[in-house]
């Protein structure tokens, strides 16, 4: 049996679209880097490791900008700011 929870409908999406956006701003940088050290050279391994590397900063931007989503003024003003890892999950209640 599914339980509603007090989720706003527009919220889940939200965050979705957010997060597909700032990964849309980040593709370009991947791209480059992808076509600069490419795995299909003979150098994949040492490459690998730059590549395993750089996906840290990555990671850091992608996290800071979804934090930077849960803290702007937009969800302030809807009254819906959340701590950062509530997740679909808490606000469900599962």
């Amino acid at each position: 049996m599914i339980e509603h929870s007090d989720l706003a409908a527009w919220r889940p999406w939200s965050r979705e679209w957010s997060t597909a956006w700032l990964l849309q701003a980040l593709l370009p940088a991947v791209i480059v880097l992808e076509r600069r050290f490419s795995l299909q050279s003979a150098m994949w391994r040492r490459r690998l490791l730059l590549h395993l590397l750089i996906s840290v900063p990555f990671s850091l931007i992608h996290m800071l900008g979804m934090f930077g989503r849960e803290k702007s003024p937009v969800t302030w003003r809807a009254g819906t700011a959340t701590s950062v890892g509530s997740g679909s999950r808490s606000a469900m209640g599962t």
